[in-house]
């Protein structure tokens, strides 16, 4: 075997993958990767989305994660009518291998990854990588995103939570710096990312975990990867907010995003970012007893109120967990919802 013919390795939900390594990634070529399962009512409109991209230098390989709706016959109608729209079937094995599967599929020299009931806007991929083409030292870009409830798709968002203020952290940045920012919380939806197939060769293929796009966002940031936020009206990324969501689902996310901090934790050296990661924790342990309160599972909502408190070194943030967990037994979900989201506004504005 000569080689050029010698296989080059790579991990995909656990298996693994070989690839040649005569198959270069295409210049200029961006493959947008959509993961699907069970979503046939929505992804005919997120392909639309990316047959409407002003750059028309794509390839879409929709990998359909085990489906058992009609996602095959929507996608392989789409397929039919334009080449560059590929259809894939696996197993069920979730997002990571899905993602991990489209990767090893891919040609393209920069990477999109599309969720399969969101959208981007008909300028994302122009502008996005007309940043890469003109700046080397840029790896990942990312711009902005705007939310829709299904019910109401003329209704965008700034963001899936109750306090309906700007979510994505506008920060271009590399090291210590987006780590910081990553110990906050993830700086923004996978969708509104773009960046270069070098990015997966470094860093390695997705890791079927909780949270497995803001964890591989703080693997890269480990690695020194250069983050560019770039806001444009015309190329942002809309999420759908709809029943099956994960976004609806609070408890999942909540217990998401304390696997990708626990990875922070036991990486991580520098003070600063291990202290605002635990500041992060503490908040999140406080939504969880929210979330207990709202249910009135009081016992798990004091003893969640506490390990917040015991979590969060600041005094006067540690003084009001203490009080949740004495005063939820006696407040109306609604009320200490109200409480904890004027409270949330507060820590962002002191962090940020």
């Amino acid at each position: 075997m000569t080689a050029e013919k010698k296989d080059r390795q790579s991990t995909q939900g656990g298996a693994r993958i070989s690839q040649p390594d005569s198959e270069r990634p295409r210049a200029g070529l961006i493959t947008v990767i959509i993961a699907s399962h069970n979503y046939a009512h929505f992804i005919a409109q997120t392909l639309d989305s990316v047959l409407a991209q002003t750059y028309p230098n794509w390839e879409c390989i929709v990998v359909d994660d085990g489906s058992t709706d009609n996602t095959r016959e929507v996608v392989e109608r789409y397929a039919q009518a334009d080449q560059r729209i590929q259809y894939t079937w696996q197993e069920n094995q979730g997002l990571a291998a899905a993602r991990n599967g489209g990767i090893a599929k891919s040609s393209g020299e920069y990477l999109q990854f599309l969720d399969a009931d969101d959208l981007i806007e008909a300028r994302k991929l122009e502008c996005q990588v007309d940043i890469l083409e003109h700046h080397p030292e840029i790896d990942i870009v990312y711009g902005d995103v705007r939310y829709i409830a299904t019910e109401k798709s003329d209704q965008r968002l700034f963001t899936a939570a109750e306090v309906n203020i700007p979510s994505v952290v506008r920060l271009s940045a590399q090291g210590e710096e987006m780590l910081s920012a990553l110990a906050r919380s993830n700086i923004t939806p996978t969708n509104c990312i773009l960046l270069r197939r070098q990015v997966i060769s470094h860093v390695g293929p997705f890791e079927s975990k909780a949270n497995e796009a803001y964890d591989y966002w703080v693997r890269c940031a480990l690695q020194g990867k250069r983050f560019h936020f770039a806001d444009n009206d015309c190329a942002r990324a809309v999420v759908r907010l709809h029943s099956t969501s994960m976004s609806r689902d609070r408890r999942k996310m909540i217990r998401s995003e304390l696997v990708v901090h626990g990875r922070i934790a036991t990486t991580v050296t520098d003070s600063e970012v291990l202290r605002l990661n635990q500041q992060r924790m503490a908040e999140l342990k406080g939504q969880m007893g929210i979330e207990e309160a709202t249910d009135r599972h009081l016992a798990k909502a004091i003893y969640h109120f506490g390990k917040a408190a015991m979590m969060d070194r600041r005094l006067r943030y540690c003084a009001r967990w203490c009080a949740y967990a004495c005063t939820s037994p006696f407040m109306t979900p609604e009320r200490l919802r109200r409480v904890f989201n004027s409270m949330r506004l507060t820590v962002r504005s002191l962090i940020k």
